[in-house]
């Protein structure tokens, strides 16, 4: 059972079975009515978020559950969020774990740790990862070539965890260990596996070094001026599409409901030659449309369609629709176009559109 399906049958407001231990599901999911959500050691991950998004005004409890962004986002952006919380939920949260950024909630709430540690490190040198307490614990580690060590922190606090190779430090030796976080009382939180194993340092000293003759370096030099003029040249002779905006943000589109899959917008790009095709060639724009929707109720609208360009030489104007299937309900949407050329050898500067929308009927009050 999907876990939309699995929280579909909790009635409202109580207290929902726990889920299989050490199950990974893959989101986004929108929880959107009150319920206790156990967990029970799962995984929810999503290479961008929001991986949860909680939208219920009734409380929400979420408790021994793992929310992951898997993909390196850049910070401070919705794509580097783990868990969204809308205006007015009302969210308590036990033993939840996040890889990525919180909103709309304290973070303080919840735990940050790595999974695992895989290290490969030069003697004397040292690696740092950062550690958020939901609540006061103690922090305690034992790891071949580090030693051990132990730190405690208090509920809510942040700190960041120094993991030190002394200079004496074999090459080429192997590191094994644990990062054990428990309560206050003892009982274990998480156990951190660390792996991995010391390098052999880099020379400094310059001993060793085989020099090469002062003509085999001016040969190298030219056979590396000539090979990257060789690339510029190349580059220069090949036709460069240049297609705008790069990212397309539509905000708020209203709607009268039921519109049963009439077209809200449109995707609308440009492409201008930067170095034209040749005249014997008759180059064709293909947009492969991906669109990807998650409405106020958890459904998923899916939309995948091809469509053709023929190019002129001058700046050419394309337009793909956008919308999908409403019912009375909001949905978020988002998407990409993936561009390619047929007929010719073409560079495209950028080959993809981003573009991301939210759909709203138009009973709603307008904010």
């Amino acid at each position: 059972m999907s876990l939309p399906d699995h929280i579909a049958g909790v009635p409202n407001g109580t207290k929902s079975e726990p889920l299989s231990a050490g199950d990974e599901m893959t989101g986004p999911l929108r929880i959107n009515r009150g319920l206790r959500l156990d967990g029970a050691g799962c995984t929810v991950w999503a290479k961008k978020g929001p991986v949860v998004i909680i939208s219920a005004r009734e409380p929400v409890t979420l408790q021994n559950l793992n929310i992951e962004v898997t993909s390196a986002a850049p910070p401070n952006t919705r794509a580097a969020l783990a868990l969204e919380a809308e205006a007015g939920a009302q969210v308590a949260a036990a033993n939840v774990w996040v890889a990525g950024e919180v909103k709309g909630l304290s973070e303080s709430a919840f735990w940050k740790a790595p999974h695992e540690m895989q290290l490969q490190l030069e003697p004397g040198q040292s690696y740092q990862f950062i550690l958020r307490a939901a609540e006061a614990c103690d922090v305690q580690w034992e790891i071949s070539q580090v030693g051990s060590g132990s730190r405690r922190l208090a509920a809510g606090e942040t700190q960041t965890v120094t993991l030190a190779l002394p200079p004496v430090s074999q090459p080429r030796s192997l590191i094994r260990g644990q990062v054990a976080i428990r309560r206050a009382d003892g009982a274990l939180l998480r156990s951190i596996p660390v792996s991995g194993w010391v390098r052999k340092p880099r020379s400094t000293s310059g001993k060793g070094v085989v020099r090469k003759p002062l003509w085999l370096k001016l040969v190298l030099l030219l056979l590396s001026v000539c090979a990257v003029a060789a690339i510029a040249w190349h580059y220069v002779q090949i036709p460069a599409l240049v297609v705008e905006p790069a990212r397309i943000d539509f905000g708020t589109l209203w709607y009268s409901p039921p519109v049963g899959g009439h077209i809200q917008t449109a995707i609308v790009f440009t492409a201008r030659w930067r170095v034209p095709p040749r005249s014997s060639e008759n180059p064709v724009l293909v947009a492969r449309e991906e669109c990807h929707g998650i409405s106020d109720t958890g459904q998923d609208h899916l939309l995948e369609e091809t469509f053709t360009f023929p190019l002129s030489n001058g700046v050419n104007e394309a337009r793909i629709p956008l919308g999908c299937d409403l019912t009375n309900e909001t949905v978020q949407v988002s998407g990409t176009v993936s561009l390619t050329v047929s007929n010719a050898r073409v560079r495209l500067l950028p080959s993809e559109i981003r573009f991301e929308a939210t759909f709203k009927p138009a009973s709603e009050t307008k904010l």
